[in-house]
């Protein structure tokens, strides 16, 4: 009797993505918390001080990093078949 089924959150920060990630957070922070407007066209797109982002799915429909999750925790727990959302 293991689990049939398991459900992971993965948060990863945005210093992941290297230096000018880490900048451009920085640089929205320091906006934000000074009453200034973020500019949507920097390194995200979109606002993350202060937020979360979800990863963008590819052509297939999932985010490689959530298929690496998968085959991991499928490894680990040495069940090829469980199901993992």
């Amino acid at each position: 009797g293991g689990s049939s089924r398991i459900s992971v959150t993965s948060l990863i920060s945005a210093s992941a993505q290297g230096k000018k990630a880490v900048d451009a957070l920085a640089g929205q922070s320091a906006k934000l918390l000074n009453g200034i407007p973020i500019d949507e066209e920097d390194f995200f797109g979109r606002q993350l001080a202060f937020n979360m982002l979800p990863l963008l799915p590819d052509s297939e429909g999932s985010v490689r990093e959530e298929r690496r999750i998968v085959d991991e925790v499928r490894k680990i727990l040495q069940d090829e078949g469980l199901m993992i959302s």
